[in-house]
């Protein structure tokens, strides 16, 4: 269940799911450090297919690695136990065992955002009731994302560029 206060209370750790959209992650990289935080909020990438091991981002006006992972298990464990957010950029067909196997998978996932759009409505009632039964939260499927003002950005939600 989506609980606003525990999200502000929160120091996120955020993994971004599948296939990775550069100006999307650079956008939330530019929230957390016009918000003023220390570090990255998102940790990682996983990204089935993955020809090399990082992605370089920026850090204000450094270059930064974020690493990539073909599973979740390729994850090392201080990272995935730090993990509490996801962003789910798979296809509308590949949404439903993603978010799955992301609540499976990562225990201390709170919840997430699903980006993608057409998909069916059966799978989207599946993971309304996947939510319910892990007490989970899941914004979407076709969503924007989710943005607490200096303290969270989780998606496109709010433009691209930091202007």
């Amino acid at each position: 269940m989506l609980n606003i206060q525990n999200l502000r209370e929160t120091d996120h750790k955020i993994l971004i799911i599948g296939s990775v959209q550069p100006t999307i992650v650079q956008s939330v990289l530019d929230f957390d450090y016009l918000s003023g935080k220390k570090e990255p909020s998102v940790k990682g990438l996983l990204v089935a297919i993955s020809g090399k091991r990082t992605e370089r981002y920026f850090w204000g006006d450094k270059e930064i690695l974020l690493p990539r992972f073909k599973s979740y298990d390729a994850i090392p464990k201080e990272i995935s136990d730090s993990l509490t957010l996801f962003l789910n950029m798979n296809s509308g067909r590949r949404v439903r065992q993603s978010t799955s196997e992301v609540f499976s998978k990562l225990p201390n996932i709170l919840g997430g955002v699903i980006f993608a759009e057409n998909v069916p409505e059966k799978q989207a009632i599946e993971i309304y009731e996947l939510t319910k039964k892990s007490e989970k939260f899941v914004i979407g499927p076709a969503s924007v994302g989710l943005l607490l003002p200096g303290i969270l950005k989780l998606g496109p939600i709010g433009g691209l560029t930091a202007d």
